[in-house]
């Protein structure tokens, strides 16, 4: 095991000339201060017993610290109490003995003074997070998790029968300049209808195709938040009793109650349906069990059919997609509401502190993309152009001829016998974008699939008298609605295991529709060519890639349908625009083993194919991993720094390398602009100072542009670093990076590197469940020259 300083390196010093453009930015953390400049800060004071009180005892010494309360007022006027310890902002050198009694014993006490704490100590954070959490309670909003939700100002969209609770998740986080406190604003959509309707409406769904229907309600609602009517507080379900009823009874006060008669007399409820079972929810911190009628329970949360809902989805956008400076708006309301709210306000008061009225102002940087490489004119010279000038533009220029284009020699389009029309409308509109890109291509052979196009087993037949291992690619117009049959999932698992053949799926629909048809087919062509190891398209001037270096992003794909399993993805670039990629896929067996010795291997055939490609290993390996959560770093991402060394060393080889944990999950939002004017961030935009956590190597990054709201910043922390190299250049390699994913013209929100992995995981894991396996890919995956076949 490495130390804590190698594994979580210190950040190296950047370089004297600069990558980057400096530039004011704001984010959602607001400084927490004192109301007077005679306050220095937080005094720390022991306190101990005699005889001695256990630190174990903690209710104990407070009931004692009780008793002489006033007695420590007069000399410290405002204080807390807080394990063995006591702080105050008065600082008191020598304070007398207090002589006391509880329970029948005679105490001594002696308060001495420590220190002053400093801004960064965490003694001083526990002091700041006893003040917001009792603010917070104060407010008496509904909390869910961390979130606090204020359903006395929801919204209301009656036409869509849904509520808009308006909420923030809000917490004191230690920092590099020391302790602020971020806000973010979050939602809660609570539905009209009961728990009860929604049970109801998945028991019939169950009974037409056959299903457990106590197994599937208790699936759908185990771990999800309802909302009672009667007093709008929310429950988490532990689970869905079937062997109960509002008839059941309980004990209450030695005289037994039918849950129905209990919530008629407490709340006036009427319950009319006795048959159903009862909602239990567990309280976390005593265990107890809260039996909840479903009658009496909203559901929260969207299902898929309102997200289908155009209407609704377009309202529910302008409440929770808000711009820059109407999010700062959202993000202060609290703190209006902490100086209007007369228990907070006696709090602030009292412990003598405020929050700042404005967010947080920080130093940040603004990367340049640089220019996007396409094919060769006539002359022999690259096309190339500016990124983010032609930042509208790059859907129209990039079609043209691409950066590398295998040519097309063995490939076929297959059809049900009813599409034969939609076969031919597709196939002449490749054309016409076969000859716009300049594509070598021979034309495409045509099969009819006989019999019901949407058996799978029908396609499956047709493909295995077709297919051979000297065919490119194969086109499948596909019949139906996406993810409403198990037709492409079969098709899919059939020529990702058994003939590795790399495939594209468009529905007949997408195309009987004509609309936007060739601006669809262009971007079917270039995942065609991604596929067949084509390179649709580079970005010029990479950091770090004047020696060997290989571009790694990993991910793993956990699903419920696949009980104890994960599926493993990973990426490694082989060339030196890190746009050809060699991937492998593993299946693990148990819950939570996130890498084991699969990682291990991986990476030795992802460092032998790039010996193979370069006819040399590389010098320097930049590993992304996509998702841990901060808890998780300990037990996940140091196993596999662990596992990585162990593949280098395998091979006796020298390899520097770099380990980023990437979370886009996070709360931190970025703002460009000044204060009354706040804008969206410019993609490039990074800070890596200030909101970064003290004493690690992070930075935050915008990569993308937002069509609405607000554009989110993801996190990278960097947790090993063997190669050392300015922060500038990783900060730039990463946001250049984000513009080599072929599924997306412009930017995505991390590297190409992890998103590949992800698509690769997931496109497998998605494929198991329900009683099947997930499918192994075919080892000629991995055998042959690598491709992008699975994007």
């Amino acid at each position: 095991m490495e130390s804590a300083l190698t594994v979580f390196p210190k950040k190296p010093t950047r370089s004297g000339k600069l990558l980057g453009q400096e530039l004011k930015l704001f984010s959602n953390y607001f400084s927490l201060v004192f109301d007077s400049p005679s306050i220095q800060g937080v005094n720390k004071y022991t306190c101990k017993f005699e005889p001695e009180v256990p630190d174990n005892s903690r209710k104990v010494r407070t009931l004692i610290i009780r008793t002489v309360k006033e007695k420590i007022k007069e000399k410290l006027e405002f204080f807390i109490e807080w394990g063995n310890c006591i702080y105050s902002l008065k600082k008191v050198q020598e304070i007398p003995k207090l002589e006391t009694e509880h329970d029948g014993v005679k105490y001594t006490i002696s308060i001495d003074w420590v220190q002053l704490m400093e801004a960064t100590d965490k003694d001083h954070m526990n002091f700041l997070k006893i003040f917001f959490n009792s603010l917070m309670r104060g407010l008496r909003f509904e909390t869910i998790g961390r979130k606090s939700f204020n359903s006395a100002k929801a919204h209301s969209l009656d036409a869509h029968k849904i509520k808009v609770w308006p909420g923030f998740d809000a917490r004191l986080i230690m920092k590099e300049q020391g302790v602020l406190l971020n806000i973010d604003v979050c939602f809660k959509v609570v539905r009209q209808d009961t728990v009860l309707e929604f049970i109801n409406d998945l028991r019939s769904k169950c009974e037409q195709k056959n299903l457990d229907f106590q197994e599937e309600i208790m699936n759908a609602l185990k771990g999800t938040t309802v909302v009672t009517k009667y007093n709008q507080r929310t429950y988490k379900v532990e689970r869905v009793d079937f062997s109960m009823s509002p008839e059941t009874t309980f004990d209450k006060s030695g005289t037994q109650v039918s849950y129905k008669d209990y919530y008629k007399t407490r709340y006036n409820e009427s319950v009319n349906e006795p048959n159903q079972p009862l909602l239990i929810n567990k309280d976390r911190k005593t265990g107890n069990e809260i039996a909840l009628i479903p009658e009496l329970c909203q559901v929260t949360g969207l299902t898929d059919s309102m997200r289908a809902d155009f209407r609704l989805m377009k309202d529910l956008a302008e409440i929770v997609h808000t711009n820059a400076d109407r999010k700062v708006a959202e993000c202060k309301n609290l703190l209006e509401i902490f100086n209007t709210n007369p228990k907070c306000l006696e709090k602030q008061k009292l412990w003598h502190l405020k929050f700042t009225e404005n967010p947080q102002p920080l130093k940040g940087y603004k990367y340049k993309a640089g220019n996007m490489v396409m094919g060769a004119k006539g002359s022999g010279e690259r096309n190339t152009f500016d990124i983010e000038s032609c930042a509208r533009e790059i859907d129209r220029k990039i079609q043209d001829k691409m950066f590398d284009q295998p040519a097309l020699k063995t490939w076929g389009i297959f059809h049900g016998d009813r599409d034969a029309q939609v076969c031919k409308q597709f196939q002449q509109t490749m054309e016409q974008v076969l000859q716009q890109f300049g594509f070598e291509s021979a034309t495409p052979q045509t099969f009819v699939v006989k019999g019901n196009a949407m058996q799978s087993n029908n396609w499956i037949k047709e493909l295995k008298s077709r297919l051979n291992n000297n065919v490119q690619a194969a086109v499948l117009l596909l019949p139906g609605a996406k993810g409403k049959t198990s037709l492409y999932d079969d098709i899919k698992r059939f020529l990702l295991a058994e003939f590795p053949v790399p495939s594209q799926v468009v529905l007949c629909n997408t195309i009987s529709k004509g609309k936007n048809l060739r601006s669809i087919v262009n971007k079917i062509l270039i995942q065609i060519t991604a596929k067949i190891g084509g390179i649709p398209w580079t970005v010029d001037a990479l950091p770090f890639m004047d020696k060997p270096t290989m571009i790694c992003g990993m991910d793993v794909f956990h699903s419920t349908s696949l009980g104890k399993k994960s599926v493993l993805g990973l990426t490694a670039s082989i060339n030196v625009s890190a746009t050809k990629y060699f991937s492998s896929c593993v299946i693990q067996g148990e819950l939570g083993l996130e890498a084991s010795h699969s990682l291990q291997n991986g990476m030795v055939k992802g460092l032998e194919a790039f010996k193979k490609a370069n006819g040399t290993y590389p010098q320097q390996v930049i590993f992304y991993r996509d998702g841990v959560g901060e808890g998780q770093v300990n037990g996940v991402c140091i196993p596999e720094i662990e596992q990585i060394k162990a593949a280098i060393a395998s091979l006796s080889i020298q390899v520097q390398f770099m380990y980023i944990n990437v979370s886009k999950r996070i709360n931190t939002r970025i703002f460009g602009g000044d204060v009354g004017s706040f804008k969206n961030p410019m993609p490039g935009t990074c800070i890596d100072a200030t909101i970064t956590d003290t004493g690690i190597y992070e930075f935050f990054l915008v990569s993308t542009s937002a069509k609405q709201g607000l554009s989110s910043p993801v996190r990278y922390s960097v947790l090993y670093d063997g190669i050392g190299d300015t922060p500038d250049k990783i900060e730039l390699l990463t946001y250049k990076l984000c513009y080599t994913y072929y599924n997306v013209s412009g930017s995505i929100k991390e590297p190409s590197a992890i998103r590949y992995a992800h698509r690769l995981a997931a496109l497998i894991g998605e494929r198991g469940g329900r009683g099947k396996e997930p499918p192994q890919p075919h080892e000629d995956f991995e055998t042959k020259d690598p491709t992008l076949y699975y994007i």
